[in-house]
């Protein structure tokens, strides 16, 4: 007559248990031999159904007032937190801070800084927290930046590397051995140019194309030498006088796996 609300045991194969109170099972049982006659008996169990009906709903009733108060809750939180925020941001402008601000309050929107007991934001309360948000702000002003030297080497890399690099590819013979794009950002002589140079002032036109040449020049003889070690420790040429003049053949020759185990070249036309 007094069941509990019916618990979960086991979820495959869902299966629920209603539970009961022991000592008020045991107290209604004795309730109900007391009653003598058959329609008391119907009567006094109709009415206690009725009870517990009544008390579940009024639980129900409760508890769904009390869901409904802890959304509330949390929307004047959030709103405590959206309006100090915005009061913070408004003071941090004030000190020069906005953009930072601005950023650290959207990838942090949580931050324990930021109270939600109330919306109004006390000058005690600022006078503790502004030494708290000094670093912090100091640390957005450098990634800013960083990020902004990001798209002033990007826009370099646009307007000068890339028809340079460009420009020079295609005054190349067509199996020449050049350098990437990438090779050539990644090279000490451009990542000067990139980096160091004042990004309010363009970029000199012959010194772009001189650098692009000379990197190149040098990254085609490092990889020819890389090349020529490969061929120098191969069973072929082992101990034997290696040239660069020998790397012309590599568009016709290749090491033929049937061969791998003797160290000989088998002649094959790539084209």
């Amino acid at each position: 007559m007094t069941p509990s609300y019916p618990f979960t045991i086991s979820f495959w194969p869902p299966r629920k248990e209603t539970r009961y109170h022991v000592k008020t099972v045991a107290a209604l049982a004795e309730e109900y031999k007391r009653v003598q006659r058959t329609k008391a008996k119907a009567a006094w169990l109709e009415e206690k159904e009725q009870f517990w009906r009544d008390r579940q709903q009024h639980v129900i009733t409760c508890n769904t007032a009390l869901a409904f108060e802890h959304v509330k809750q949390q929307e004047r939180q959030a709103e405590n937190r959206r309006q100090r925020t915005n009061r913070m941001k408004e003071k941090l402008t004030e000190l020069g801070w906005g953009r930072e601000a601005e950023r650290f309050f959207k990838k942090n929107p949580a931050t324990e800084l930021v109270s939600t007991k109330s919306w109004f934001l006390t000058d005690d309360e600022w006078v503790e927290l502004k030494p708290k948000l000094k670093p912090l702000m100091e640390k957005e002003r450098e990634v800013l930046r960083q990020e902004e030297i990001g798209e002033l080497i990007k826009q370099r890399i646009h307007i000068w590397l890339k028809p340079a690099h460009t420009a020079f590819i295609l005054s190349q013979s067509l199996n020449g051995l050049n350098p990437s794009i990438l090779d050539v950002v990644l090279s000490d002589e451009w990542w000067a140019l990139l980096c160091t140079e004042p990004f309010d002032e363009d970029l000199k036109e012959s010194v772009v194309e001189a650098a692009t040449a000379k990197i190149a020049e040098a990254w085609r003889k490092l990889r020819v030498e890389q090349l020529l070690d490969v061929v120098r420790k191969s069973k072929t040429y082992s101990g034997k006088e290696v040239t660069e003049d020998l790397l012309r053949l590599s568009s016709t020759i290749f090491d033929a796996p049937s061969a791998a185990d003797t160290g000989t070249c088998t002649p094959t036309p790539t084209r």
